[in-house]
């Protein structure tokens, strides 16, 4: 097993079997501890990272629109080098990626104050012990032993986002329904589905959903209002 393994992990393309080997050599072998923790530690800071600075550029952007003003010269040589780069369609025509990637985060553990069942919370501990490390695709493999509950297939999908294996997200999510009881469930389903498509350049599916998410009181009310704002 070569450190190409990790690059694999955090990119969720092992199987279970897999997964379970490498983290028996994470256990077993310091140096490649240490690789697999350095990778992780990378990746969460890139993700912070670039976050911030789409969310930035975005703000600055609707900001100005907002206001009438014009781009400074600075600004402009910046889209100059985009434009060279290949980003400028990312940013300015077709915005759907830079949207998703700024809006999405992982959904807190909401379930373990909510859920009474004593089964239910302690087959999902494991699995949230993961997500809450930021060991996203382990997490991803123990919710789905938790079983069937829409609340494990949900937090599966948001650990799969997290490391971009988007099509297994949509998938996922795509897989089930739930509904809004004591956790809302469905209204988290349909807005991290929303994110997923549009990473995957299905904007009008995602406008749907969005649109769905606009029209009742609900904690991303506000947010899918702003997405479909600002999508071009």
């Amino acid at each position: 097993m070569d450190k190409s393994w990790i690059d694999r992990y955090f990119e969720g393309d092992l199987s279970p079997e897999e997964e379970q080997a490498l983290l028996k050599k994470v256990e077993q072998d310091p140096e490649f501890r240490e690789e697999w923790e350095f990778q992780h530690s990378v990746k969460r800071a890139v993700h912070r990272k670039e976050r911030e600075e789409l969310k930035s550029f975005l703000r600055e952007v609707e900001d100005r629109r907002s206001r009438g003003k014009k781009m400074p010269l600075w600004a402009g040589a910046a889209a100059s080098l985009l434009l060279l780069t290949g980003i400028w369609f990312y940013f300015l025509r077709d915005n759907s990626s830079s949207l998703a990637q700024a809006y999405f985060h992982p959904l807190p553990n909401m379930v373990s104050p909510v859920v009474r069942s004593t089964d239910a919370v302690r087959e999902s501990g494991a699995a949230f012990r993961a997500y809450e490390d930021g060991r996203y695709a382990e997490a991803a493999r123990e919710f789905k032993k938790a079983g069937e509950e829409p609340y494990a297939a949900l937090y599966e999908a948001v650990s799969y986002l997290a490391i971009d294996s988007t099509e297994t997200a949509l998938r996922t999510l795509s897989s089930f329904s739930a509904t809004d009881g004591d956790l809302p469930l469905e209204t988290y389903r349909k807005w991290y589905l929303g994110i997923a498509l549009l990473r995957s350049g299905e904007k009008a599916k995602a406008k749907a959903l969005f649109r769905e998410l606009e029209a009742y009181p609900n904690p991303v009310q506000e947010k899918a209002g702003e997405i479909l704002e600002k999508l071009r």
